[in-house]
């Protein structure tokens, strides 16, 4: 049975053993590999242990859970919420929680938040193994030009030359087709960007980034603006106004 390393954090010591003595009876595959009593301890532990799941609490002094998340640029686990608080659950899952459990904690409910994350982890690792095959293929010089990207239903693989655009949505990524389609990918735009190729793509600003031959205008202005052929506008950072210039030469 693999085992899923996780970290509690929770100011209430009663409530870190109790959820401890839970999980004992609910999950065994869930290993309990440290515990915190506050945001700061769990970011150490966070950073040292490199869990898969980590049990976060909200209310918290000095820092609440969702403050802690926003201090993680690169999330690389699940996160379950727990908490005695159920106004929170909206902005839960806006934190791209993979569940939220109130306080008192029911068994049966705790159970189901752990299958999502088992089935979460089971879908990351066949989604890696893949993307290693995608790569060894391209590698070898075999002709490949699809780029693999993760959706919730498993994997599309689109032309990079047919994708449009890319949006950041957080730890999401909004990629927009030639064909008018739209795919919500369970990656960061950095991590998606680093399979495209670099002569056609550009990022004009932070959060977006376009296919070049799609452009159809170039506003200028505070920063700039582009337009593109399905008449999306793009804004262009003021720090990127010369990549624009460039486009031109």
């Amino acid at each position: 049975m693999k085992t899923i390393r996780s970290i509690i954090i929770d100011d209430e010591e009663h409530a870190q053993r109790s959820l401890t003595k839970l999980l004992s009876w609910v999950a065994e595959e869930v290993e309990i590999i440290d515990t915190c009593s506050s945001a700061t301890e769990g970011l150490l532990a966070i950073l040292e242990h490199q869990p898969e799941l980590v049990f976060l609490d909200i209310e918290m002094p000095r820092m609440t859970g969702f403050d802690m998340l926003n201090k993680i640029k690169d999330r690389k686990f699940q996160v379950i919420f727990v908490t005695a608080y159920d106004e929170y659950a909206i902005k839960a899952f806006d934190a791209n929680a993979i569940d939220y459990v109130l306080k008192p904690i029911d068994e049966e409910r705790l159970t189901e938040a752990i299958e999502k994350v088992k089935k979460m982890l089971n879908y990351d690792s066949k989604q890696e193994k893949l993307e290693e095959l995608v790569a060894k293929l391209s590698n070898s010089g075999y002709s490949f030009n699809k780029v693999a990207l993760p959706t919730a239903e498993g994997l599309e693989f689109i032309e990079a030359e047919h994708i449009l655009r890319l949006e950041s949505s957080g730890n999401y990524t909004e990629v927009y087709t030639a064909d008018g389609g739209k795919l919500l990918i369970s990656k960061t735009m950095k991590e998606i960007a680093a399979k495209l190729p670099e002569e056609l793509f550009i990022r004009p600003h932070n959060s977006h980034i376009i296919n070049l031959q799609f452009i159809k205008k170039y506003i200028r202005g505070n920063g700039g603006q582009i337009i593109l052929e399905d008449n999306s506008n793009i804004p262009v950072s003021r720090s990127n106004k010369d990549m624009i210039k460039d486009l031109s030469r």
